[in-house]
């Protein structure tokens, strides 16, 4: 026998997390399951956090924190990125010294707090059903396990985005004289009008994000234009709300004012050629699949997405061809479909921020001229589409949710063994432990590939090395972050004439920075070695050269 959806039947055949996710309003079960759910998914995020391997960007990170604050602000205008993560990577620096762990977990600690945010903010803002969905979300899909464990900066923008789009809706949503309903709740259409609290943390979330992205410009941007159209077509309720976005956009003006000249050089790199291409079909399913990939095969992510959209595409022809089945026999509304006529701006919001950073990104890849569109980017504004999908999967009955469910925890565990697995390979280690070994007193360090030269760079501080640099001299300054290790050269003659020692040419497994350096009179080939580290498909050869004057 079968029972109603939210009759005392149905619910009573339905397990505890179950009945936790049909609840609207915060009770004290869900609020237990909630933490419980924080607290697992905090620990599902740690479990990578461990390893000490890491890529080129990364090493740029760890590199640049150890300079002063003034240095990192210049160094890093000759970057493609706002400073105040480095500066806040700088701060741990001062603390714990480069430790890799350390800046790891401060990557996912920015990872963590974005599910916090349903807890603390979702929950209450919107409903309790919402608030968990947007926390086992944003701390299980494979795109925040794989981006939070970087040691960048896209955990804590993705935050700042979220916390700015949290909110602007709450002051969208705000009214003179909304009261809280029965149980303390907030009304699902309405709160108290915004107070000096609310606006203070609106300016700084959007001023952080512009500071740690573009993208996180760009959402913040976007954010911060549907709050003025929306105020200025209310301007007679809303006075007060709309003198206090004036004073807002120009402090943070104010304050953003003095990176405009650094961003605007940084405009002129980018759009005199960029690395990131767009190949068919790779790039769709980078792009389109990236919150379900991580780690995993691009095309497997697509195909996860595709699943996940087919699941709400089916619920949404079902509903709409049973809609008038809506109501039981009481007379009753069904409280799914309540609850979407009640307030469906969390959803639409969410998607629309999201497909305005796509679009606009798109149009700027089109007038530069180079592709601004990338997978890593995009993930910036990924809180607000969580929040989307959340919405809609609580107001759709428990199938449907269930299943998107399972699409995206599989696909999360997945990730998962696939992360650990490559990521803790002792086959990372090979290349550097293999230099480590064999470094020699006075021995020097050259390389052409900054890619794994960097990672060289941050790894050996204290040996002495040289980078052949095939970019011009402004964007050559970007890689003073490697500095006092690193000396750029633009001639191997330069550094090498009048050289005698062992020389350690580092690049990949096609040993092609040999060539230059052989061609130096004096130089012969003493030893080469390649290796393979499975961590960010890095491919080592290291050959040992020996100059005798």
């Amino acid at each position: 026998m079968t029972s109603r959806p939210g009759s005392s039947t149905g619910m009573s055949t339905k397990a505890p997390w179950m009945r936790a996710l049909s609840s609207k309003t915060p009770s004290s079960p869900s609020r237990l399951l909630h933490v419980a759910l924080l607290m697992a998914g905090a620990a599902f995020l740690v479990i990578g956090a461990f390893h000490t391997s890491i890529w080129f960007d990364e090493s740029y990170s760890v590199a640049i924190a150890t300079h002063t604050f003034a240095q990192i602000w210049t160094i890093g205008a000759c970057d493609v990125h706002p400073v105040l993560y480095y500066w806040m990577l700088h701060v741990l620096y001062l603390v714990f010294g480069t430790n890799l762990t350390v800046y790891r977990l401060f990557s996912v600690l920015g990872a963590i707090s974005l599910g916090v945010l349903g807890y603390t903010h979702v929950r209450g803002d919107v409903n309790a059903r919402t608030g968990l969905l947007f926390s086992l979300f944003a701390l299980s899909i494979p795109a925040v396990a794989y981006y939070g464990l970087e040691i960048r900066m896209y955990s804590w923008v993705t935050f700042t985005v979220m916390v700015t789009f949290l909110y602007a809706l709450r002051i969208i949503r705000s009214a003179p004289g909304a009261e809280r309903g029965s149980g303390g709740a907030r009304d699902a259409t309405a709160f108290a009008r915004p107070r000096i609290r609310t606006w203070v943390m609106y300016s700084l979330a959007s001023l952080a994000s512009a500071y740690l992205h573009y993208y996180g410009l760009l959402a913040a941007l976007v954010v911060g234009l549907a709050l003025v159209v929306f105020l200025v077509r209310n301007r007679r309720a809303r006075r007060a709300d709309l003198v206090c976005l004036i004073v807002s956009a120009f402090i943070q003006i104010a304050l953003y004012l003095p990176w405009i000249m650094n961003f605007l050089g940084q405009l002129a790199y980018v759009s005199g050629g960029f690395w990131i291409t767009f190949e068919f079909p790779e790039s769709v399913y980078e792009l389109v699949g990236y919150p379900l990939t991580g780690m995993l095969a691009p095309w497997l992510g697509f195909v996860g997405t595709c699943l996940v959209l087919v699941v709400l595409l089916a619920a949404w022809l079902r509903r709409r061809r049973h809609a008038p089945l809506a109501r039981n026999p009481a007379g009753e509304t069904h409280p799914c479909r309540a609850a979407s006529r009640r307030d469906t701006l969390p959803a639409m919001a969410g998607l629309a921020l999201y497909l305005c950073v796509f679009l606009v990104a798109s149009l700027a890849s089109a007038l530069l001229g180079s592709l601004l569109l990338y997978d890593r980017y995009l993930f910036v504004a990924i809180g607000p589409l969580l929040l989307s999908l959340s919405w809609v999967l609580a107001n759709e009955d428990g199938r449907i949710m269930r299943a998107v469910v399972a699409i995206v925890l599989t696909f999360s565990l997945a990730n998962e063994v696939v992360l650990v697995t490559t990521d803790y390979s002792a086959q990372n280690k090979a290349p550097l432990d293999y230099l480590a070994a064999n470094l020699e007193p006075g021995d020097i360090i050259i390389y052409s590939n900054i890619g794994t030269g960097g990672v060289v760079a941050v790894t050996f501080s204290d040996v002495h090395q040289y980078f052949l640099n095939p970019y011009t001299t402004a964007e050559a300054q970007a890689y003073q972050a490697f500095a006092p290790q690193m000396d750029i050269t633009y001639n191997w003659s330069d550094v090498l004439d009048g050289y005698t020692g062992r020389i350690w040419v580092v690049g990949d497994s096609s040993l092609s920075e040999l060539d230059g350096v052989l061609d130096i009179r004096g130089t012969s080939l003493i030893s080469s070695e390649t290796f393979q580290a499975p961590y960010e498909t890095l491919d080592y050869g290291i050959s040992l050269v020996e100059k005798s004057g």
